[in-house]
C-alpha cells in the first residue's frame, strides 16, 4: 500500500534511490515539496510531491518508478520530469 500524504510530509529533505536505468546506478533524489491535499469529489484527495536530483548521465523519463526510501521503504510512484534549472532536475509526482 502507497504511504499516506503524512507519510510523504515526514520524509521532507529525505533522499529517495530510484533506477531509472540498469545500465547506470541507482539515482538519489530528495523530496523538496509535499503539495497540500485538496478534494477531487468522489471522495478522493490529491496532492503534489516534487522531488530533485543532481544532474547526472541518464534522465528520468515519465514512467512508473521503483523507489526506496529508508524509512517508507520500497514504493512505486509515476514520475513526471519537470523543468530543468541550473543544477537540479525537478521531478514532479502526481498523487
Amino acid at each position: 500500500m502507497l504511504p499516506t500524504h503524512k507519510d510523504f510530509k515526514s520524509q521532507l529533505n529525505q533522499k529517495f534511490t530510484v533506477v531509472y536505468d540498469a545500465s547506470f546506478p541507482p539515482e538519489i533524489l530528495t523530496l523538496t515539496c509535499v503539495s497540500d491535499v485538496s478534494s477531487i469529489g468522489g471522495g478522493f484527495d490529491s496532492y503534489g510531491m516534487t522531488f530533485s536530483a543532481p544532474l547526472g548521465k541518464g534522465y528520468l523519463q515519465q514512467k512508473q518508478r521503483q523507489m526506496r526510501n529508508d524509512v517508507l521503504g520500497d514504493l512505486s510512484l509515476f514520475l513526471v520530469p519537470s523543468v530543468l534549472e541550473s543544477q537540479n532536475l525537478p521531478i514532479r509526482q502526481q498523487q
